[in-house]
């Protein structure tokens, strides 16, 4: 038993953690699997960003934020419903979705 939990405790050490993008990108993908969207945008440089009137402290500058257009818009409310379930922000912004991390994530 003493050897188990020794080989468990030394595979825990060698576990790199995830950065919040690729944990991101990871959720992003499982929605994608359930609903057809296609990225309009997704990391912005500052001067983009100032450029499209993204806020001064967008997710975009992160890589914690995209923009996304539905294949079929009656899939809204799955993307919603996929969203919360992920624990992600998806706000409607009428010509797409805006979706990035919760705010204390």
């Amino acid at each position: 038993m003493q050897t188990i939990i020794k080989q468990i405790i030394s595979l825990l050490q060698n576990i790199t953690p995830l950065s919040p993008q690729a944990m991101f990108a990871e959720r992003i993908d499982r929605i994608r699997k359930d609903v057809k969207i296609s990225a309009t945008s997704s990391f912005r440089t500052q001067k983009r960003n100032a450029a499209v009137g993204g806020k001064i402290n967008s997710k975009h500058l992160e890589n914690l934020g995209i923009d996304v257009i539905l294949d079929y818009t009656a899939d809204a409310p799955r993307l919603k419903f996929l969203c919360e379930r992920e624990g992600l922000l998806c706000l409607d912004e009428k010509d797409h979705f805006h979706i990035q991390v919760k705010k204390n994530a």
